[in-house]
């Protein structure tokens, strides 16, 4: 039907979904707001592959900021002050003499493409030079503080995008804090990028940023805005998608975005659209869907196919009650939400599915062990327990619910 791939940039698993981009009401106005504000400084919050990078690079065009830099457990100022003026291109221009080297004046030079008088006029000065005792180099190395990077990057105030945030020590946090304050004063913005909200530590060490630094939580999508990416990226590729199908989708999907992307590529991949078809059609078969919904699931199979194993063979007393397979069938059977699900929702869930024999003391002792278990043969993570409730990964339970050869072994022949 179509020969290119059109669909690659159409349904886009990671980075920025230029044909399938919503916006998100309160989150795209607030973010576009601040951004009109560059003494405030911006944080983006949320969990993975909820769309914080993306947020920035819609509303950013090339130029208005340097390349964004990645922070680890190994940044420190120095070192991200040196990453900040090495991606503005910036260097030291020192004199060097027979007698004597010293710092003369510091050389800025942006990727913006914003003309940059002060080294027109240095350059100039340096072709009519006729002294050869004077050589001008570059300097490697140099201790960056926060005045020198002001003084760098005060005329042309590029934004600086910190991505992976939550990587960051407190120790390196609370330094940080203090120059967020002089580069707030500048209108020099910051975007801070990540998963978890470092925002207490540092409002704690410098209470005064409160006014100056913007929180926008990215969250899940409501069901309208994952209609909406499935209608524009099938219109892109000029196809319908019928209702059940879409709702199907949405469903799935759970509100989250990447996985509706995923499902839609994988469901083009079943229907070998590849490219913007000629003919418009609609889409309205199920076992397609389904398809591609499995396909997905298999690609998760290499980190959580052993995690079934584990918990399937696992046994607790004489395994009258076979409840770690019981949890795995609830699991396929029920989706668990961000706010997991309590043991006696748990126990209720259990019985409803057929095993009225069950003791809620089975389950009291077995979910705890669970992320233990994993933990033991260094498995992905996927459980969480605290104060009775059971939390689980999402991409897990698609896993579960969708690879039905390979968690079917274990739940198939329960008896209740």
């Amino acid at each position: 039907m179509c020969l290119s791939r059109l669909v690659d940039d159409v349904f886009v698993l990671t980075g920025y979904p230029k044909y399938t981009y919503v916006e998100r009401d309160k989150i795209d106005m607030s973010m576009e707001a601040a951004l009109h504000d560059k003494g405030t400084h911006i944080y983006i919050v949320g969990e993975s592959k909820f769309g914080k990078s993306s947020l920035w690079q819609k509303h950013l065009k090339s130029g208005q900021y340097i390349e964004p830099i990645r922070i680890n457990r190994e940044t420190n100022i120095q070192s991200l002050y040196n990453d900040i003026l090495n991606r503005a291109q910036s260097f030291i221009l020192v004199n060097t003499s027979e007698n004597e080297t010293k710092s003369e004046t510091i050389k800025v030079k942006h990727k913006t493409g914003i003309p940059n008088l002060l080294e027109s006029q240095l350059e100039r000065e340096l072709t009519e030079s006729e002294d050869k005792n004077r050589v001008h180099e570059r300097v490697g190395k140099v201790c960056y503080n926060i005045n020198m990077l002001i003084d760098c990057l005060r005329d042309y105030k590029p934004r600086i995008i910190l991505e992976d945030f939550h990587f960051a020590s407190d120790e390196f946090v609370k330094q940080f804090a203090d120059d967020l304050k002089s580069l707030s004063d500048e209108k020099i913005q910051i975007i801070i990028v990540g998963v978890e909200n470092k925002i207490p530590v540092l409002f704690n060490e410098r209470p005064d940023l409160q006014e100056r630094i913007l929180t926008i939580e990215v969250g899940h999508f409501e069901d309208k805005y994952l209609e909406e990416i499935i209608e524009k990226g099938s219109d892109q590729l000029n196809f319908e998608v019928d209702d059940i199908i879409l709702k199907f989708i949405i469903k799935e999907s759970g509100n989250k975005a990447y996985i509706t992307q995923n499902i839609c590529k994988h469901l083009c991949m079943v229907e070998n659209i590849k490219d913007r078809c000629i003919k418009r059609f609609t889409l309205e078969n199920m076992n397609s869907a389904q398809q591609a919904c499995e396909l997905v699931a298999f690609k998760n199979k290499p980190q959580y196919e052993k995690v079934v194993h584990v918990i399937g063979t696992k046994q607790h007393g004489n395994s009258t009650y076979d409840t770690y397979k019981w949890i795995l069938k609830y699991l396929v059977n029920n989706k668990v939400n961000k706010l997991g699900v309590k043991l006696n929702e748990l126990h209720n869930g259990i019985k409803a599915l057929g095993n009225m024999d069950i003791p809620q003391t089975s389950i009291y002792a077995c979910v705890p062990r669970l992320p233990k278990l994993l933990d033991k043969d260094k498995l992905k993570q996927v459980f969480k327990y605290e104060n009775k409730t059971l939390f689980v990964d999402d991409s897990f339970q698609f896993f579960l619910r969708w690879s039905p050869n390979i968690v079917g072994i274990y739940i198939d022949n329960l008896k209740a």
